[in-house]
């Protein structure tokens, strides 16, 4: 064998030993997860690693509290998320990397297989007339690389399982959710609160882990700041991180101002979490049995009046609809914060908070300081739950109606029934930060019988003097000596 020879098969099976192994086109890379789940529709989400046409098989169980108890068992006992290191990379050019290719109603019975061109240009959801509901139906999704499948015409409090197959029927990924119940029913119900994960994957993973031990939750709802950037590389990340979890439990996302950021920004956001919704606008309701959730787009400056008007109206029908018990809030930055960031202006100067209060929302959840606060301002009950793994933030500016502060991670577990709301706050360690609740209409109390909590941190002086003496003392050092070498400078010259 010649001796050139020998060396390129050698050189070829270095080559292929030491390249990086690629997801096949047909793998799921994404998801599945569940989002816009209503009491007769959901969507489920997944993204391949390119694009390839896939099925979904969606079967209704009989048995909806068993099925909720037999879904967190197998999410708790199911494998580990990935590591901290992908191989993904980020798309710097949207349109090259197109996510998918295609629109189609496929079954032609109320379900519909929806699909985006490109970030910058998603299609919007198309309308299909209601059937009834069957008790297993199969879709098949043309070729793309997001597959969004939205059902319609479920049955409501029905726990409906789901398989995703490859053409040829190979299975690809499992998961469930749970429809909401019927609007007039006060069935009491769990959700989870959490929110700003970014940046510290450890963190944002023992977060997690927390999470998916809490049984028969209903909801997730996320306070924004999901990833650093909207990149594909740190979505990646954060389905890497968040699978087994939202795989079982459909979200409720409010946009975070680091979503804006990264070659995908807004559009790659819209894309993974308001798919019906291209084009904006990035607010909107969804409603719980009778529980009312609004999303809230912190990141609109409010000038313009639309969503002021949007949440006017929201809000007074729901107040005038006898079936509506509790109205509970979500937004990325808070109204009411006494961390680093501060109460977001705007929501005051422009009548967005004098309009929560008006139509005595029972709570709003915020994030964008990281670190947990309670509090009731004038009224309005508010929770800045912004701990979900990003760097911690200890200020405390102390602002009235504080009743609560620490510089923690953690995530709410709130319980809803028809005579209170009951929120327990949980560290990443697995204990108890506080249990607190209140009854609409009414303030806090807490599990001691009192309304106040643990309350930390440090003032923004100890901050600024605790992290930045020492750029002080060096600005410092450097005018002593520039004055010493300029009276020296004038000695001379005298």
């Amino acid at each position: 064998m010649p001796l050139s020879f020998a060396r390129g098969v050698a050189l070829a099976i270095i080559a292929a030993l030491c390249s990086p192994v690629t997801a096949h086109a047909d793998e799921v890379v994404n998801g599945p997860w569940v989002i816009d789940v209503g009491h007769d529709a959901a969507t489920v989400l997944f993204e391949l690693a390119d694009p390839a046409s896939a099925k979904l098989t969606l079967e209704a169980e009989t048995s909806g509290a068993t099925a909720d108890t037999e879904a967190n068992s197998e999410a708790n006992t199911a494998a580990e998320t990935g590591s901290t290191e992908t191989d993904a990379e980020p798309s710097a050019d949207p349109e090259a990397d197109p996510l998918a290719v295609d629109v189609e109603d496929t079954d032609g019975e109320g379900t519909v297989v929806e699909a985006v061109e490109a970030v910058e240009a998603v299609e919007p959801v198309e309308a299909v007339e209601p059937v009834e509901a069957s008790s297993a139906m199969t879709v098949e999704s043309a070729s793309s690389r997001l597959h969004i499948v939205a059902t319609r015409a479920l049955q409501s409090d029905t726990r409906y399982r789901f398989l995703v197959q490859d053409a040829n029927g190979a299975e690809l990924a499992e998961g469930s959710f749970r429809t909401a119940p019927d609007p007039a029913t006060d069935a009491p119900f769990r959700f989870l609160a959490y929110g700003d994960n970014r940046t510290d994957h450890d963190a944002h993973r023992a977060i997690i882990e927390r999470m998916r031990e809490q049984e028969n939750v209903r909801l997730l709802l996320h306070t924004g700041d999901m990833v650093a950037t909207s990149t594909r590389e740190n979505w990646k990340m954060f389905f890497d991180i968040e699978g087994e979890l939202l795989r079982r439990t459909p979200l409720i996302p409010a946009l975070g101002n680091h979503e804006l950021y990264g070659a995908g920004g807004r559009d790659l956001y819209r894309a993974y979490m308001t798919p019906s919704r291209p084009e904006g606008p990035d607010y909107f309701a969804r409603r719980h049995g009778s529980t009312l959730f609004v999303a809230l787009d912190s990141n609109d400056s409010f000038e313009s009046g639309a969503q002021r008007t949007w949440l006017e109206e929201t809000l007074r029908e729901a107040r005038a609809d006898d079936t509506v018990r509790y109205i509970i809030a979500s937004t990325h930055h808070s109204p009411m914060s006494s961390g680093a960031h501060d109460d977001h202006e705007a929501m005051h100067e422009l009548g967005v908070v004098a309009l929560l209060k008006q139509y005595e929302v029972d709570l709003i959840f915020a994030g964008h300081d990281h670190g947990y606060e309670r509090g009731d301002r004038d009224g309005l009950k508010y929770i800045v739950a912004g701990g979900g793994g990003a760097p911690l933030y200890p200020v405390n500016r102390r602002h009235p109606g504080q009743l609560a502060f620490q510089s923690v991670h953690h995530f709410c577990v709130v319980d809803v029934s028809e005579a209170r709301v009951d929120v327990t706050v949980f560290l990443k360690d697995g204990s108890t930060l506080e249990s607190c609740g209140f009854s609409h209409g009414e303030t806090w109390s807490c599990a001691d019988g009192t309304k106040e909590g643990p309350i930390g941190g440090v003032s923004a002086l100890e901050f600024h003097l605790s992290r930045r003496w020492p750029r002080y003392l060096g600005a410092l050092a450097v005018f002593v000596v520039l004055m010493i070498v300029v009276r020296r400078m004038r000695n001379a010259r005298a």
